[in-house]
């Protein structure tokens, strides 16, 4: 309320032009300072006024209050009906994957009526994809305890991506003491006998039915929260001009993609809890190397879950059950995670995902999908029960195990050292450091944009502008070819890869769009220089 008034106050109070004294400071004194940067911003908002003029944005006004109008957000392809088909038939299609999975060891079946009831009402409690009490809560602790560990646990502060107004907004950067802190609770958990480790597996279906849940509820909260009440944002350092721009005639559009970027909450802390940031790096990333475990701990019990059975049946464990190929799935996907986290700053540098609105997709994604959707790869291995450890010379398994552990230790060496050039190149473009700055051994070549940034054209960047893309197409297929050792055709993985390929692709593809629009002919000149986009001399 009292932000209010101010707001009420300070647009209606004459304002002092341009070069004029304030009348309660007298003749030939200067004009009062201006009010603090507002909490949360690094580096002061900046707008331009109808005359031309660039000037501060002010704390308690914020951008639009200040005197820019509304601006609509870029054109997406989701119009009203493509989000809602999205919205309900992602959600379905992951929870097929997770039926056929848990119920007809990876097979191909149809999803007719009797599937759904099975998967819904006939499975064990837990297992079922419907939500419980204990499933709601546990996803609600996860979530509090990671956000606990965001807000709390020390880490580097690093400013992210300009805004539209030119702030950058500070981000703590203490993903892996969080990814330790929680491995190290949940392992000592197990050993101390006070959490079962089997525990995931048990409740895999309740827990995922109420991330879905809970997902919905969330985007509904983003959409009129940040969305339709935009205004009472307006003082805030990461508001920009295009929140809460919305139809309600295209609201399944609107719900899918989000009506605004970087929304955050608990302003009175030096560095307020970013949901997007948060989501996407916390929630998920950590929970889907928990779940892998879970399942492998099933594997190591030998657990069941059967039709109309009251409960998931175990026995005592037996490390021989646990098949190389669920070992391998673990152990890369930690790595995977861990190295998100090992680069987290690299990571977070040239992230695209803070200038995309957050909505309904990415919120699903990070919290009702990554978890439980990643994990399929070690559910299949479950339910297919992988297949036997064999070293024998010349076997065909144990060359295919090889071909894989050999292929995702190539792709992660690819993406680490591509990630880390580009990284040192972007940190002495920083701090102009670029006379005589080698890639490869030979002198970098670069383009710098009338914006001031840089297109790096050496090394890996020279060959393909989405050269990261590649590697984590070679990483999926290292992975799918683990689960295409057995007797079963790992439909699930297939689909995966397919999903996740043709969704990234997507995506680079917009980033380019928005990229070419933001850069105009610097980005033509760049494209010229690596005119390949994924794959060199092919795509």
């Amino acid at each position: 309320l009292i932000q209010l008034v101010s707001e009420r106050d300070t647009m209606s109070a004459p304002q002092t032009p341009r070069g004029a004294v304030s009348p309660a400071s007298g003749a030939g004194t200067p004009a009062s300072s201006p009010p603090p940067t507002p909490r949360g911003l690094t580096t002061p908002a900046r707008r331009v006024t109808r005359d031309g003029d660039v000037q501060e944005a002010k704390f308690g006004t914020g951008s639009t209050a200040a005197g820019i109008g509304r601006r609509p957000r870029p054109q997406e392809p989701w119009g009203n009906i493509v989000g809602a088909v999205c919205t309900l038939g992602i959600p379905l299609a992951v929870t097929y994957a997770y039926g056929v999975n848990v119920m007809h060891p990876g097979r191909l079946v149809i999803p007719g009526y009797q599937f759904w009831v099975d998967l819904v009402w006939r499975m064990p409690e837990g297992v079922a994809f419907r939500p419980t009490v204990q499933g709601i809560a546990m996803v609600v602790a996860w979530v509090i305890f990671q956000a606990f560990l965001q807000l709390f646990v020390p880490g580097r502060t690093s400013s992210g991506a300009a805004l539209s107004t030119g702030a950058r907004l500070p981000y703590k950067l203490n993903g892996l003491s969080c990814f330790v802190i929680t491995l190290s609770v949940v392992v000592g958990a197990c050993i101390l006998g006070l959490l079962d480790p089997t525990l995931l597996y048990r409740n895999f279906g309740a827990c995922y039915a109420s991330a879905v849940f809970l997902s919905y509820a969330f985007g509904a909260y983003l959409y009129v929260h940040y969305g339709v009440f935009w205004k009472r944002w307006q003082g805030c350092a990461e508001f920009e001009a295009d929140w809460g721009v919305l139809s309600f005639k295209e609201f399944f559009g609107d719900f899918w993609m989000g009506t605004a970027r970087n929304p955050r909450v608990l302003h009175v802390l030096p560095v307020p809890l970013d949901l997007q940031f948060f989501f996407s790096t916390r929630v998920g990333l950590t929970l889907w190397v928990i779940c892998n475990f879970s399942i492998a701990a099933a594997q190591y019990t030998n657990c069941s879950a059967a039709l109309d059975a009251a409960a998931v049946q175990c026995e005592a464990g037996d490390f021989s059950r646990v098949s190389f190929g669920m070992l391998s799935i673990c152990l890369m996907q930690f790595y995977y995670a861990l190295h998100y986290f090992l680069r987290e700053e690299v990571a977070h540098r040239r992230a695209g995902s803070c200038r995309e609105t957050f909505g309904f997709m990415r919120a699903y994604q990070d919290l009702g999908c990554m978890p439980w959707w990643y994990s399929q790869f070690a559910w299949f291995l479950l339910a297919s029960q992988g297949y036997p450890v064999n070293f024998a010379a010349g076997n065909l398994v144990t060359v295919g195990n090889l071909i894989a552990v050999s292929g995702f230790v190539c792709a992660m060496s690819i993406l680490g050292a591509a990630n880390q050039i580009k990284s040192n190149f972007t940190a002495a473009a920083e701090a102009g450091n670029l006379q005589g700055y080698k890639v490869w051994g030979k002198e970098v070549d670069y383009i710098k944009t009338k914006a001031g940034s840089y297109f790096l054209c050496s090394g890996f960047w020279g060959k393909a502008r989405q050269v990261d893309f590649i590697a984590d197409l070679l990483i999926w297929t290292c992975w799918l070819l683990l689960c295409s050792l057995g007797s079963d055709w790992p439909l699930i993985p297939a689909l995966y890869c397919l999903f996740s390929g043709a969704f990234g692709i997507y995506l680079r593809r917009r980033g380019e769009q928005r990229c070419a629009t933001q850069y105009g002919s610097d980005w033509e000149t760049y494209c010229k220089k690596v005119p390949y986009c994924f794959f060199p001399r092919v795509m």
